[in-house]
């Protein structure tokens, strides 16, 4: 006696459900894996934190101030002469200067000595002047005749040794002017009186160095009226 079995008609329905099924399982789970992995994420890091490490020390000091700005170099002071080699002044310059004046001084007086005494030869040492005025008084005499000259013009001239220097002046190293009155009638004072002019008692006279010899530049006075 045969047995035979009988096979459900839908059974091909039924695999196919199951296996439907399985898959949707299978997308479903990686669908959840995938959102996982892709979802947001909090991206924002903490820095580390440095722990101190005990062979370290901390430097709690504050920063060095700013040095303040040095100041601007100055022009240095002029130096003195003792920086400069240079001599200062000292006594035996100012004897020297005495010295010159003292010289030029000497020689006027000697000057007007010569021709109160009739040295006319002696009076030429120590005159360095012009003879214009002499010339142009005696044209008769050889300009050359410095001398004759001499001679001749103390006839106008006052010719008379100085009473006294009333100031005295450097003009330049080897050059003084000297201010001076001479002496006039009784020893007194020699006054120039003209007419139509006002008296005159003070002379002024030049005394210039030169070739080492002090010389005088002008002539003695007009005797007057």
């Amino acid at each position: 006696m045969s047995v035979s079995r009988t096979v459900p008609r839908n059974t091909p329905n039924v695999d196919r459900q199951r296996y439907a099924v399985g898959r949707m399982v299978i997308m479903i789970v990686f669908l959840g894996v995938y959102l996982i992995a892709c979802g947001p994420q909090d991206t924002a890091t903490t820095p580390p934190t440095l722990e101190s490490s005990p062979d370290m020390t901390t430097n709690t000091e504050p920063f060095p101030a700013t040095p303040p700005a040095e100041p601007l170099p100055t022009s240095p002071p002029a130096p003195s002469p003792d920086d400069t080699g240079m001599q200062t002044p000292t006594d035996d310059a100012i004897i020297s200067n005495d010295t010159n004046i003292e010289a030029a001084r000497e020689a006027l007086m000697d000057y007007f000595v010569a021709l109160e005494d009739g040295r006319y030869q002696d009076a030429l040492e120590y005159y360095g002047g012009s003879f214009e005025r002499l010339q142009y008084w005696f044209p008769l005499i050889d300009p050359d005749d410095h001398l004759a000259l001499f001679a001749e013009g103390c006839g106008l001239l006052h010719c008379r040794t100085i009473r006294q220097v009333v100031s005295e002046e450097q003009l330049a190293p080897t050059e003084y002017r000297f201010v001076v009155e001479f002496v006039g009638a009784d020893d007194g004072t020699f006054v120039l009186t003209l007419p139509g002019a006002d008296p005159v008692s003070e002379y002024t006279y030049t005394v210039i160095q030169q070739n080492g010899q002090w010389l005088v530049q002008e002539l003695p006075p007009l005797r007057g009226a």
